[in-house]
């Protein structure tokens, strides 16, 4: 008889501390819950997971979840004027070592040069240079 009283009180102790294993693994999910939705915050646990209200309420601050910023990186704009005369620069050289005519030299710097021609384009610029004139798009080669 003695022998089962000895096991059942084992079995019952065992019982117990499973038990309270079950009601801690329920408080942190309930804690891990309240910290997603932004209600707690990490130095709150314990307090939470011991039932003392004081130090949770002690702990507590406010959490922004609000995104701020962009992963972009803000490109630098350039004017129009600083496209055209950086387009003209490359088409004279082009002129100068290749031996092209302007027409010819300005196409190819803005077939090299995209970005400068849609900055012009974003712009809404005509450009006439020696006879070549740009309207709504670019034709490049």
């Amino acid at each position: 008889m003695e022998l089962l009283s000895e096991d059942s009180i084992k079995l019952e102790d065992e019982n117990i501390k499973l038990k309270e294993e079950i009601e801690t693994l329920k408080k942190e999910k309930r804690f891990n819950i309240l910290l997603s939705e932004g209600v707690a915050v990490e130095s709150q646990r314990e307090a939470f997971l011991n039932n003392d209200i004081e130090a949770f309420a002690k702990n507590s601050i406010n959490v922004n979840l609000q995104e701020k910023g962009t992963d972009k990186t803000k490109k630098t704009e350039i004017s129009a004027d600083q496209a055209i005369t950086k387009l003209n620069e490359i088409a004279d050289n082009k002129v100068k070592e290749f031996g092209y005519t302007f027409d010819n030299a300005f196409k190819y710097a803005l077939k090299e040069n995209q970005e400068l021609g849609w900055q012009l384009q974003k712009q809404n610029i005509l450009l006439e240079q020696q006879g070549f004139v740009l309207l709504e798009r670019f034709y490049i080669l």
